[in-house]
């Protein structure tokens, strides 16, 4: 979990522009192969027309969540259940589960997870809230590309400074 306090722009509000985080759109086409299965089942068993409220189910969960991050905290957006905001007050960091679901922890400690949320959003969210949510993973592709993979005798592979 990252965790940060409010950083003020020097005038008392935070410097911190609206962003909006949603579903990549390739995931259309992942709604695309969903129909020709259903039409390839439709196909076989007329009853199987049922099958085609799944991707129908997607398409509106891609254009309907949404995480949004802005001068006034963030807000969650989900499909079936009303939206969730934390204000940067309340903020204490975020948090990736073993899933590699994002949720917004509150200082309170109560998850509040963040659609179209991911690891590599990280940098990302950092740029959109002026580093109030800090970003590990740039810094770490940064140091790794200064590095050579040295391998031994058995296979075993470490990284090393490219002067030693």
């Amino acid at each position: 979990m990252t965790d940060s306090t409010p950083r003020n722009g020097g005038n008392g509000k935070l410097a911190i522009s609206t962003r909006r985080f949603r579903p990549l759109k390739t995931h259309l086409f992942i709604v695309a192969f969903m129909v020709v299965l259903c039409i390839i089942g439709i196909g076989f068993t007329p009853w199987l027309a049922v099958t085609l409220l799944a991707p129908i189910v997607y398409t509106v969960w891609i254009f309907r969540v949404r995480t949004t991050v802005g001068p006034r905290g963030i807000t969650a957006v989900y499909l079936l259940a009303k939206r969730r905001s934390v204000p940067w007050s309340d903020f204490k960091g975020i948090f990736f589960n073993k899933g590699g679901r994002a949720f917004a922890v509150t200082r309170s400690d109560k998850h509040v997870a963040l659609p179209a949320i991911s690891f590599n959003s990280l940098p990302e969210l950092k740029e959109a809230t002026g580093g109030l949510i800090p970003d590990p993973v740039t810094p770490a592709r940064e140091a790794e590309d200064k590095k050579v993979e040295v391998f031994d005798r058995d296979g075993y592979s470490v990284l090393k400074d490219k002067e030693s």
